[in-house]
């Protein structure tokens, strides 16, 4: 797909359309200078121990082979792969939920010291445990601790003089910076500015500057224009900006297929684990990827989608019965409840889900509108007097979600995704900001349901769905499936 800079291309998977984003190549190159990094540490650590240990054992140049001091080092040298391949399983895993490789969302840098002690300390945990139980004869019991602590100090100065050459290159070729539209004049605008001057913004280097627009009327009249292939990112840094503004923002970037950071009040009153952890004056900037970076594997997660599905579906059929037969006996009706909602790009699907209510309880809900609890195109109701007795402890064990394992393999849903909507009661819902949460497929938990679920309006949940989309990983999605078995076993939010 040719672009010479110029027009706008589709870029696959995203629904938007854009140039390529030019940061996106420097992020991942960064990301994988940082992995070599950590394995070429972990080896070198692993070869230091060694002779640490085994100082005796050298190479016999007439044989062609090394000469052993001991048993013991003739293992760990013949079963170096195994052992460095298992610790490299465990370690990297936990520099991945650290943070240690998605720096590109903060402005601060990762404290590399404290996550690689952490880090190797849990791996070294790990270790200890299995040589407690496994009591093998030809394991010397200091030998993987000692690499695990060599490897902090190594895996230390491999990141330190990394990012010292990345520093010297960008400030040699600044080219390779990423290039940055500032919007905003105020006080809290010019912080950004003289740090991005004095190089202490990781990279990045403001490019063009013009004022915040003050409304989403202003946004969508002279944003795009600023928005010219040479800009990589946006920084909006206005802490009187309304929400409609800021998202009528993110959504002209993420068209244009740029990232955009904003100075977010809104995102003080979430409760959001996942949220950047930078801030200006205590407000936090919230960091919104270009839809390039993060639709890139959309083919594994169909696969393990599909997979933990398949499997899910087998193991619970038989509960998924009794269930079915306790609800039919509950209450007259269908014990699976069909309704239309909309899926990924707005297209239109059949959500599978246990029934919770009485048979016909949709044709109340107009009844009932006086007493919703919710806003936007949410009805919440606390003591809904639709809900039969057993549907009460459904909702709240989530059980009733249980179907939608099928939608999963039909490829309508995934399992973390922002929830599906109701076709009823959303009008005007694609022509606002809050229609971008249309944008990644549907799933059965999300960011706003492990926040709060129904204790979450509707503009919040789009505001989380929304970063959700734009920050997605496959990371991610495992801190939020991991979190949403601890919410559902407490019921928090449910009702």
């Amino acid at each position: 797909m040719k672009n010479d800079g110029g027009d706008p291309e589709f870029i696959s998977g995203t629904g938007f359309s854009g140039t390529r984003n030019r940061s996106v190549k420097l992020i991942r190159a960064v990301i994988a200078a940082h992995v070599v990094d950590d394995v070429v540490a972990l080896l070198l650590s692993y070869a230091l121990t060694c002779y640490l240990r085994f100082s005796r054992t050298v190479y016999n140049v007439f044989e062609g082979n090394f000469i052993f001091e001991s048993a013991y080092a003739m293992v760990y040298f013949k079963k170096a792969y195994l052992y460095l391949g298992a610790i490299a399983v465990f370690l990297f895993a936990f520099y991945s939920i650290l943070g240690m490789y998605d720096g590109y969302r903060r402005l601060r840098r990762t404290p590399i010291v404290w996550n690689s002690i952490v880090a190797n300390g849990a791996v070294l945990a790990i270790v200890a445990v299995y040589l407690f139980f496994e009591k093998g004869r030809w394991h010397m019991r200091g030998f993987i601790p000692l690499v695990l602590l060599v490897n902090i100090p190594m895996t230390v100065l491999m990141r330190k003089l990394t990012n010292i050459a990345i520093a010297k290159i960008r400030r040699r070729y600044p080219s390779l910076c990423t290039r940055t539209l500032l919007l905003g004049f105020g006080a809290d605008a010019e912080v950004i500015r003289e740090r991005a001057s004095g190089g202490g913004l990781k990279g990045l280097c403001i490019y063009n500057r013009a004022p915040a627009f003050q409304s989403p009327a202003e946004m969508r009249e002279k944003l795009p224009e600023l928005l010219t292939p040479e800009i990589d990112l946006v920084f909006l840094v206005d802490r009187n900006l309304s929400t409609d503004t800021i998202m009528e923002a993110v959504k002209i970037c993420s068209s244009h297929n740029k990232a955009i950071k904003a100075l977010f009040p809104r995102f003080l009153t979430l409760y959001n684990p996942y949220r950047s952890g930078d801030m200006v004056a205590g407000i936090p900037i919230v960091h919104f990827s270009p839809p390039e970076f993060v639709n890139t594997d959309r083919g594994i997660r169909r696969v393990i989608s599909c997979a933990i599905a398949f499997t899910g579906a087998v193991l619970v059929a038989p509960f998924v019965f009794l269930i079915s037969l306790a609800i039919r006996l509950d209450s007259p009706g269908k014990a699976i409840f069909r309704q239309d909602r909309y899926g990924k790009g707005g297209a239109k699907f059949n959500m599978l889900k246990l029934r919770t209510m009485y048979d016909g309880a949709e044709r109340e809900i107009e009844r009932l509108r006086d007493h919703n609890e919710s806003d936007g195109a949410l009805f919440k109701m606390r003591g809904d007097p639709r809900v039969t007795r057993l549907g009460v402890f459904l909702r709240r064990t989530s059980i009733d979600e249980i179907p939608q394992i099928i939608n999963i393999l039909r490829g309508e849903m995934r399992f973390i995704g922002p929830r599906p909507l109701p076709f009823h009661d959303l009008e005007g819902y694609k022509d606002s900001w809050h229609f971008m949460r249309q944008n990644c497929y549907p799933g059965i938990s999300c960011v706003w349901q492990v926040s709060g679920r129904s204790d979450i309006g509707f503009e919040d949940m789009c505001l989380l769905d929304i970063w959700y989309w734009l920050n997605r990983s496959g990371l991610l999605d495992v801190r939020i499936l991991f979190r949403t078995i601890w919410v559902v076993f407490f019921r928090r939010g449910a009702y």
